[in-house]
């Protein structure tokens, strides 16, 4: 992703909870800073510095709704005041009824993530979804992409 993106921006900095991830992006991109994160915070990324935070592939792999929430939090003293955040997450019309976490949900208890325990948000939970993000951003836009080829794992977007 730093690849793609820096042809737009003046530096691309990330966070990630793998040291050996972060050290592989370390070596592609010199421009950059890079945090470890204990897997609720950013890890020290300096406060009001962002014009631009994007987050893919990260928090549909987060069964928590409080750590999610702490992430959020950390975002919005990260970003600008005029800055822009977006986040992908999974969304399903309906809870699928297997092992995944509802949104609401805080589960804690789970021996992997990364499909085998992530966290969802069904069309009766973006409300949930909205208020959470309404705490940390004065605007804020919701949109729902269908995936053209849903998985077989239930889910409809990512």
């Amino acid at each position: 992703m730093i690849r793609r993106l820096t042809p737009h921006f003046a530096r691309i900095d990330g966070v990630d909870i793998s040291q050996i991830l972060l050290n592989i992006a370390k070596e592609k991109s010199s421009r950059s800073n890079f945090y470890l994160s204990s897997g609720n915070d950013l890890a020290g990324a300096p406060h009001e510095t962002y014009d631009f935070i994007y987050s893919t592939l990260c928090f549909q792999h987060i069964a928590s709704r409080t750590i999610r929430n702490d992430i959020l939090k950390c975002i919005g003293k990260c970003v600008k005041k005029d800055g822009v955040v977006v986040i992908q997450t999974a969304y399903t019309k309906t809870y699928n009824g297997k092992e995944h976490a509802r949104y609401t949900e805080d589960r804690y208890e789970t021996n992997s993530t990364n499909s085998t325990c992530d966290g969802t948000v069904t069309y009766q939970e973006i409300i949930f979804l909205k208020e959470d993000l309404n705490k940390v951003f004065d605007y804020v836009e919701l949109f729902l992409l269908q995936n053209e080829h849903p998985n077989p794992n239930g889910w409809d977007t990512h």
